[in-house]
């Protein structure tokens, strides 16, 4: 992923399919994953991780595209200098976007 700065903020929703596409929480807007942060830019912490597990049970990470469900699992993540995000954009449709396998 080469602009950061969303992806590493507690706003940005991730969305699993498109590296730099994702939604702005605070914004209420899709953005495009600026390589500069915002004013309304938040960097997550180890918090934000814990509370995000215990509200949604995951955890997404762009760099490996898996969820991560415990909090050790996403410390090592975050320590390896991946990209966690606190939540993925998730809807009806969604699985229209996956490539077929046959």
């Amino acid at each position: 992923m080469s602009r950061v700065p969303c992806g590493k903020c507690r706003f940005y929703v991730a969305y699993p399919f498109h590296e730099t596409l994702g939604y702005c929480s605070t914004r209420s807007e899709f953005t495009t994953c600026s390589s500069t942060p915002c004013s309304e830019f938040k960097p997550l912490s180890l918090e934000d991780v814990e509370d995000a597990l215990a509200k949604h049970g995951f955890v997404y990470c762009l760099t490996c595209r898996s969820s991560l469900t415990n909090l050790e699992e996403a410390f090592e993540h975050l320590s390896s200098g991946h990209i966690v995000n606190l939540q993925v954009l998730q809807g009806e449709g969604i699985h229209e976007e996956v490539y077929a396998g046959d």
